[in-house]
């Protein structure tokens, strides 16, 4: 009825009113907007990386390594796929093998993993809060956290190392938020659209949420190569860098 009511105001925009005077029909919907909707206050808000380095767990490595190639950023990893192979981190394929390996070579799968991590600066934790302003305190039940953001796993080869021309790779990304499968023999980094996540007390809008803590990430990254070359004979030096990239806020209800 309430709507119903705002548009018998705003369904003629030129009438003319008893007292002669125009007035703007949309006040009323401004007005009821300014007393229905929550304000906040957002002292504290910022951007970060979750990454193996800082809240997602190793599950499996398989033939992948962490930090390899002086990758030491704490996000990457990498991993060595070759014909003949004579890397002692995986098995040694016989170059005079008659015949030769049958199919792509994998890499295995890694698994990196995350629940409930420590969100950045902030925490996780509700917590009360005095404006410096105002001298007004907001208790934890007032409180609000956002946390919002979005898969993106870079694959490629490593520039730094020896790669075999006419390598072709298969395999897929697969996330919580989404997956993805090589195509075209060509690795691919995965993008996903971004997520929100909330975490607020009981006198928010809405009551006590956590969408947060029991939301579990995860990535999981599987690669095969193989060459068009006669003696199939090739080397492949990749990396894969799963980082969920997150933009987050603690607010405090105010109205």
């Amino acid at each position: 009825m309430l709507v119903r009511s705002l548009f018998r105001t705003c369904r003629s925009p030129n009438q003319q009113p008893r007292d002669g005077k125009f007035k703007n029909p949309l006040r009323r919907v401004f007005v009821w907007l300014k007393y229905v909707m929550p304000t906040f206050i957002t002292p504290y808000s910022g951007n970060a990386e979750l990454t193996a380095s800082n809240g997602l767990d190793i599950i499996h490595l398989a033939r992948w390594q962490f930090n390899k190639f002086s990758y030491a950023d704490g996000a990457t990893f990498g991993v060595t796929i070759a014909f003949p192979n004579r890397d002692l981190n995986g098995p040694y394929y016989d170059a005079n093998a008659n015949p030769p390996p049958p199919g792509p070579l994998e890499s295995g799968e890694l698994h990196v993993r995350g629940q409930n991590w420590t969100i950045a600066d902030i925490g996780n934790s509700l917590t009360a809060y005095t404006d410096p302003g105002t001298a007004i305190t907001y208790p934890a039940t007032k409180c609000r956290i956002l946390v919002t953001g979005y898969w993106r796993i870079v694959r490629a080869q490593i520039n730094a190392s020896y790669n075999s021309f006419g390598v072709r790779y298969a395999g897929w990304t697969y996330t919580d938020q989404g997956e993805r499968e090589m195509e075209a023999g060509a690795l691919q980094t995965y993008i996903n659209s971004p997520v929100t996540y909330v975490i607020q007390g009981s006198g928010v809008d809405g009551g006590a949420q956590d969408t947060f803590s029991p939301h579990v990430w995860f990535a999981k990254i599987t690669e095969s190569a193989s060459s068009v070359n006669s003696n199939r004979a090739f080397a492949s030096n990749t990396f894969a860098r799963p980082v969920w990239y997150y933009a987050y806020s603690k607010s405090w209800q105010t109205t």
